[in-house]
């Protein structure tokens, strides 16, 4: 029977064992991710908002859908433009400060709708901003700054900037190219800087995310029989309420992960477990390696193997480029290294708690050994035996052979005294 149950809690803690490692990277990588100030540090840290028209510029560089022309242009743009220029041009075109403030607000509101404190994300970008930039004398000088690092032009399109054209065939998008003749040059810089000011003109005041879902809500309902039809916004709002409640109830049950490996132990208590040394035997080894095997991923995770795929996005190009790969990579990167170090506080305070359980477990007193009813049973006949006797249940009390009760000797008989005539008593 003691064979059993050892067997049977070894079986427990091979359970264990696997549990919580996955608890405790499950309850790590939710809190993580749903802390607003994960993205916020990671964006700060990889200086995303500098890097956004560079990255933008590098991503329609290397993208085999994008016009021929402006996949030209904006691969020379990444060749040829300074980290200075660059730093300019955002400044410019897409102002580092003004995409923070939009950023970090919409991630603020965005978690603030998943915790239940709004009843709509309202996902939205101020372009006030943006439309003054694109508007004013910024748009020029970052038009200076590009079309001198575009492609020279060939000599078909020089004769169509000279005749005024500056569209090549039937294409929408202007010519992008750096013309020999500075007024070639000129009409290229007033045309793209046009382009700009039109652009920033068009743009809204504010974008909004639920402005662009509801058009496409109208879209898929307008497949809808009539007599079922209904309006697809309030659809769209149970999407969005099914997708926050399906977040909310993750984040809380992630935490009951834990719940199972104390409930295994507890079996194993009930179980195998029969003196104090070991409980606290059993309980510093599981804890010790249990943070010894949650631990195992994190070489991986800190070499940068997992992210070796996204960082190798930027071979190839140029250096000066701000690649969209190493990006996104260095943002992950923030992430898992404060995902990683959360782990290891937590396993370190796990397994110091485990050496602390087992030496404990070494100072106690080893336990008496056990004696089973067998064992006292055997005993009981043994000494029954002994005394020539039958055996008897267990817990009766021996009885001794009868013996009779002695009598007392009779008392000797009383002899005169000599001396009574001498000295008489007052007796009568």
């Amino acid at each position: 029977m003691r064979f059993v149950g050892r067997l049977f809690g070894l079986m427990l803690i091979f359970v264990i064992l696997v549990v919580t490692p996955c608890a405790f990277w499950a309850f790590n990588i939710d809190r993580v991710a749903m802390n607003p100030q994960t993205y916020k540090t990671a964006m700060n840290t990889q200086n995303f908002y500098g890097s956004l028209v560079p990255a933008l510029v590098d991503g329609a560089a290397s993208d085999s859908q994008t016009d021929p022309q402006i996949r030209a242009a904006a691969r020379s743009l990444v060749e040829n433009i300074s980290l200075d220029e660059w730093a300019t041009l955002s400044d410019r075109l897409l102002p580092p400060s003004w995409l923070q403030d939009q950023v970090n607000g919409n991630i603020d509101r965005l978690f603030a709708w998943i915790n239940g404190e709004r009843s709509l994300p309202d996902i939205h970008f101020d372009l006030k901003l943006l439309k003054t930039r694109l508007s004013s004398s910024d748009t020029h000088a970052a038009v200076n700054i590009i079309v001198p690092k575009l492609p020279n032009c060939t000599a078909d399109q020089e004769r169509l900037i000279t005749a005024g054209t500056f569209t090549e065939g039937d294409k929408a998008a202007p010519l992008l190219c750096n013309p020999e003749s500075d007024t070639n040059r000129k009409l290229i810089e007033d045309n793209l800087t046009t382009h700009l000011i039109t652009l920033g003109e068009a743009m809204p005041d504010t974008w909004r995310l639920i402005d662009q879902l509801q058009p496409q809500a109208r879209t898929a309902a307008s497949a809808v029989p009539t007599d079922s039809r209904t309006p697809r916004t309030r659809l769209t709002e149970f999407e969005l309420a099914r997708f926050r409640g399906f977040l909310w109830l993750d984040s809380r049950l992630i935490v009951l992960l834990f719940l199972v490996p104390l409930g295994l132990f507890a079996l194993i208590i009930m179980v195998t477990i029969r003196s104090r040394k070991q409980f606290f035997q059993w309980l510093g080894w599981g804890l010790i390696l249990s943070g010894i095997i949650t631990l195992l991923p994190v070489p991986f995770m800190s070499g940068g193997s997992l992210l070796h795929p996204l960082t190798n996005m930027q071979e190839g190009l140029a250096t000066n480029g701000q690649l969209i790969g190493s990006l996104i990579g260095g943002m992950a990167s923030s992430i898992v290294s404060g995902l990683t170090l959360a782990v290891l506080i937590q396993v370190a305070v796990v397994i110091g708690v485990g050496f602390v359980a087992v030496i404990i477990s070494v100072l106690l007193p080893v336990p008496e050994p056990e004696v089973s009813l067998r064992d006292v049973m055997a005993a009981q006949m043994g000494f029954t035996s002994g005394m020539g006797s039958t055996p008897r249940p267990f817990g009766s009390t021996p009885m001794m052979p009868f013996m009779p009760t002695p009598t007392p000797p009779p008392a000797p008989p009383e002899l005169p005294d000599p001396l009574a005539d001498l000295f008489p008593t007052d007796k009568p």
